[in-house]
């Protein structure tokens, strides 16, 4: 989860938690994240992102709820497969 939030934050140059004064309001965004997905967060911040559509995937892939998260295995062999670098 940690790796897609870090790959967001830098396609966005925005912090999605600058807003957050408390643990319990960061752990909110996180869940709405998970529920959501990451768009509808980009959104209630007025954010737009057009991102190639295999970035999508990943990051779909990469903040998933913890079930269906990729793992880095699974990240790696998605990139080698569609020749992403």
């Amino acid at each position: 989860y940690s790796l897609g939030m870090c790959v967001l934050t830098m396609l966005t140059g925005v912090s999605l938690y600058n807003e957050c004064s408390r643990l319990a309001q960061i752990h909110r965004t996180v869940e709405l994240i998970m529920k959501r997905g990451y768009q509808y967060v980009l959104r209630m911040h007025g954010l737009q992102l057009r991102i190639d559509p295999q970035l999508h995937i990943i990051l779909n892939g990469l903040l998933a709820p913890p079930a269906s998260r990729w793992t880095s295995d699974r990240l790696v062999k998605f990139m080698q497969v569609t020749s992403i670098k």
